[in-house]
């Protein structure tokens, strides 16, 4: 989904976008909202709306003042996201003709390649979350083995012949970031549906996180948060 929002929506949004400056305070005592970032430059608004990933909410990264309230601060809490990263395997041909789907060093691994590639090349990917991301971290050398002898067993022995190197995006320790998508906890019934109520009709929250309608965890289920508080605004 990426590539279909990229073209539609960069040339709009691109010019307004302002890398490379994280917010660290939002004060939303006075009548207008001041954010702060990290080299305490002022920004005044009438309104804000925080889409930070969920994993920096719970840490704390931003500071409210005043301070938010306890449930939704509690909220924030019983909505995991834990450390994870896309996988990308190359391989120099393609050997094989369909997913693979509950594998034992990965949940996954899917065709990437596209249909008019005439290179030859071909990709294999996967998300590795709990477990298998802590595998991965662990010894990252050893875990592609452990990949690679899995999928041999499937295309009898042809990845390990054709393997050609290893791409990765470690969301888990990306800045900002870290961590991969949200996902419900066993006593976070009802923690999103907090967790995005506005506050003093000043500051609003969406995200995929924020997403009350069981589409959490997705691109599309963050662009519906989105539009959910674009309504409310007015």
């Amino acid at each position: 989904m990426f590539g279909s929002i990229n073209q539609i929506f960069a040339d709009v949004i691109t010019s307004k976008v302002q890398l490379n400056t994280a917010v660290t305070t939002i004060d939303f005592t006075a009548k207008t909202v001041k954010l702060y970032d990290q080299n305490d430059k002022v920004y005044v608004a009438d309104k804000v709306i925080v889409t930070v990933p969920i994993s920096e909410l719970k840490a704390n990264k931003i500071n409210f003042i005043p301070a938010l309230p306890t449930d939704k601060v509690q909220a924030f809490q019983n909505i995991g996201m834990d450390k994870g990263l896309k996988l990308f395997l190359q391989f120099d041909t393609k050997f094989f003709t369909h997913p693979l789907f509950n594998g034992q060093y990965v949940g996954y691994y899917i065709d990437l390649t596209k249909r008019n590639d005439a290179s030859g090349k071909a990709l294999l990917a996967s998300l590795l979350m709990g477990k298998h991301a802590e595998r991965y971290y662990q010894n990252p050398d050893k875990a592609v083995e452990y990949f690679l002898a899995e999928l041999d067993r499937h295309y009898q022995g042809k990845a390990s012949v054709h393997f050609t190197g290893l791409l990765t995006q470690d969301w888990g320790n990306e800045p900002y970031i870290h961590g991969a998508y949200s996902y419900t906890l066993p006593n976070g019934t009802g923690a999103r549906q907090t967790a995005r109520k506005p506050i003093a009709s000043k500051v609003y929250f969406a995200g995929e996180a924020m997403n009350t309608r069981l589409n959490y965890g997705n691109v599309h289920g963050a662009l519906e948060s989105a539009m959910e508080v674009m309504r409310e605004l007015q």
